[in-house]
């Protein structure tokens, strides 16, 4: 039989030959697929493992390939996934980006436990130019209005044209010098006719910039916009206030004791803007 057998190959080369090629080429083909297969397996496994944070919902009449990982959820929790934070926020800018052709290839974020939440999107589109940064600007206009990170700060005094002037004055320098992102005004509940010219004057001397021309009367829009109020003097009970009140009522009287008020308003100016210039302040 064996001699049959190798009779049978000799006398026809060729066909052995391609048999054997094809044969080879299957057995290659299924131990790369196998390798393959293994090898993303191993990756997913491992990088579910390390993150442990991957979800993937499978709808009743998915395929049962999405059953391989261990990071499926019914669809029942959807809407308990949507009160996570950032979902809210994210899922429009999804949307607004494939709606324009454009891919988004990662979603991920490098922080933990930071307010608010910073999310990165990785996206991948090809087409005209103008068309593309349509897309981009639309997912952007879905994330609504800028953060506003100014801070609106209010110096009210009862006549609004000397311990509110000297406070704002000193604030307004020491801010631009730290590179403060801060607002300041100086108004009165019951404005003079004209600021004092002796503050006119100190502040002239001192290097300092007059921040009003004339005193102004506080307005419920200035109490409402101050993320800080800063009486000197003032009652602001029943006020329209916002933001947080702070009450210096330690200042003398300038027409009084004019250097003992301004450094005490110096004093209080220094710590405040020490307090807001320290990482993280309000």
């Amino acid at each position: 039989m064996a001699n049959l057998a190798a009779a049978n190959v000799m006398h026809r080369k060729t066909r052995t030959a391609v048999s054997v090629l094809a044969v080879g080429m299957e057995v290659a083909m299924v131990m790369l697929l196998v390798g393959m297969a293994n090898g993303t397996l191993g990756d997913i496994a491992d990088r579910l493992q390390n993150v442990g944070a991957d979800v993937l919902f499978q709808p009743p009449d998915a395929s049962l390939l999405l059953g391989a990982t261990s990071a499926v959820m019914p669809l029942k929790y959807a809407d308990i996934m949507r009160e996570v934070d950032g979902v809210t926020e994210v899922t429009p800018v999804l949307k607004a980006l494939r709606a324009s052709g454009i891919d988004v290839v990662a979603i991920h974020h490098h922080m933990t436990d930071t307010k608010p939440m910073v999310i990165f999107l990785h996206y991948f589109g090809r087409g005209p130019a103008e068309t593309l940064a349509r897309g981009v600007r639309a997912a952007v206009d879905r994330l609504g209005p800028p953060v506003r990170t100014t801070k609106n700060v209010l110096f009210m005094c009862p006549h609004g044209a000397a311990k509110s002037v000297l406070a704002t004055a000193y604030f307004k320098k020491q801010a631009r010098a730290r590179g403060l992102d801060v607002d300041v005004k100086a108004v009165g509940t019951e404005p003079d006719p004209a600021v004092s010219p002796v503050v006119v004057q100190h502040l002239t001397a001192n290097g300092y910039e007059v921040p009003v021309a004339k005193p102004q009367l506080v307005s419920p829009e200035d109490l409402t916009a101050a993320d800080l109020v800063v009486s000197l003097g003032c009652d602001v009970a029943g006020r329209p206030v916002r933001g947080e009140v702070r009450r210096w009522d330690d200042i003398p009287s300038p027409s009084a004791d004019f250097a003992g008020a301004d450094a005490a308003i110096k004093q209080h100016v220094d710590r405040l803007v020490d307090e807001l210039a320290r990482p993280g302040s309000r």
